[in-house]
C-alpha cells in the first residue's frame, strides 16, 4: 500500500478529519490574530464596492462593515481589573485589566506557532538523520542511533531552561530547545521503519535491479514513511504546545507582552475565584492536544489492517 493510499484512508477517518479541521482552524486564528484584534474593519462595502481588509481612512458612504468584537492588543489595559463579560469584553478582563479573549487569540499564535515550527524542523532534521543512520549501518549508523537515544531521553524542559538562561526569555528559546530534542524521536522512527520495510519485496526487487540505496530510499521507502512522519509531527505538535504552556505557567516562557495560555493559567491559579482565567485556556489546550491525537490515531488506524477491517467491510479493504 502506498503512502498516498494510507493518507487517503486516514482522510476517510472522521476522527482524523475532525482533529485536522480543528488544528487548521486554530492555526488560522493564530495566523490572523492581528487582524482579528485590530481596530480596522475586516470587510466593508462602500459606494457599491466590497473591500476585504480595507485601509483605515474615510468611512463615508459605508453601507456594510464587519469589525472584530474588540480592538485591543494582548497587553492593552482597560483600567479595570476583573471586569465581567460584556459587549466590549466578551470574556471580561484579567487582573491587569487586559482583554481575556484578545489574549486567548494571541496565545493561540504563540502555542501553535511554536508547535508547528518545531514539528516541521523535527521531521526534516529527524528524517535526514534517520535516513543517514539507516543507510550507513557500519559506523555512522550506530553512532547516530546512540546520540538519538541519549537526546530522546533528555527532558526538553531542561534544554529550554538552559537556553533561556543564555539568551533570555523568548519564543525562540522554546523553539530551539524543543527542536534539539524533537528530532531524535523522529530519527529513531525513520531508522526503524526503513529497517522494517527493507525486507519487503518491492525494496528487494529495486535493489536486485541495481537501484542505489539513495534511490531506493527516496523513490520507494520515503513515500511509505509519509503517514508515520505526519503522525509523529502531530504528536510533536501537541508535546510542544504542552511544553510551551508549562514553561509559561512556571514563568520560563515568552515575555509577558506575548500572550500565552500558560501565563493565563498561572494567573487563574493565583485568582481561583475567577474561573474564566483557568477554564478557557485549559479548554483550548485540551482541544489542541486532543485534536493532534485524533490525527495521529487516524493515521495509525490507516496503517493497521485489523483496525481497517473493524471500521469497514472486507470489500473496502484493498491490498
Amino acid at each position: 500500500m502506498s503512502g498516498g493510499g494510507l493518507l487517503a484512508r486516514a482522510g476517510r477517518s472522521r476522527r482524523a478529519t475532525l482533529g485536522f479541521a480543528v488544528l487548521v482552524s486554530l492555526a488560522l486564528v493564530g495566523l490572523f490574530a492581528d487582524v482579528i484584534t485590530s481596530d480596522t474593519p475586516i470587510a466593508r462595502r462602500r459606494a457599491g464596492v466590497f473591500e476585504l481588509f480595507p485601509k483605515a481612512g474615510d468611512a463615508a458612504d459605508v453601507s456594510f462593515e464587519l469589525r472584530a468584537a474588540f480592538d485591543l492588543g494582548p497587553s492593552t489595559t482597560t483600567g479595570r481589573a476583573f471586569e465581567p463579560p460584556s459587549r466590549a469584553h466578551a470574556l471580561g478582563t484579567d487582573a491587569e485589566g487586559r482583554d481575556i479573549l484578545c489574549r486567548l487569540v494571541h496565545g493561540t499564535r504563540t502555542a501553535l506557532g511554536a508547535g508547528l515550527v518545531v514539528a516541521l524542523l523535527g521531521v526534516v532534521g529527524g528524517s535526514v538523520a534517520g535516513a543517514v543512520a539507516s543507510q550507513y549501518t557500519r559506523r555512522l549508523g550506530p553512532t547516530l542511533e546512540r546520540i538519538a537515544q541519549a537526546v530522546d531521553a533528555f527532558p526538553a524542559i531542561i534544554v529550554v531552561a538552559l537556553l533561556r538562561a543564555m539568551e533570555g526569555s523568548s519564543t525562540l528559546s522554546v523553539v530551539l530547545g524543543a527542536t534539539l530534542v524533537q528530532w531524535a524521536s523522529v530519527a529513531r522512527l525513520v531508522r526503524s521503519e526503513v529497517h522494517r520495510l527493507g525486507a519487503e519485496d518491492f525494496v528487494l526487487a529495486a535493489r536486485a535491479l541495481g537501484a542505489s540505496r539513495f534511490r531506493v530510499f527516496f523513490r520507494h521507502l520515503l513515500p511509505h514513511l509519509g503517514p508515520s512522519l505526519v503522525s509523529s509531527a502531530a504528536l510533536g505538535l501537541s508535546a510542544v504546545v504542552v511544553l510551551e504552556t508549562t514553561l509559561s505557567f512556571l514563568g520560563l516562557g515568552p515575555p509577558i507582552h506575548q500572550a500565552s495560555w500558560g501565563e493565563m493559567l498561572a494567573e487563574g491559579a493565583r485568582h481561583p475565584e475567577h474561573v474564566t482565567l483557568l477554564l478557557v485556556p485549559a479548554g483550548l489546550l485540551a482541544i489542541t492536544v486532543g485534536s493532534a491525537y485524533l490525527v495521529a490515531e487516524g493515521l495509525r488506524e490507516a496503517q493497521d489492517p485489523v483496525a481497517l477491517r473493524s471500521r469497514a467491510g472486507p470489500s473496502e479493504i484493498t491490498p
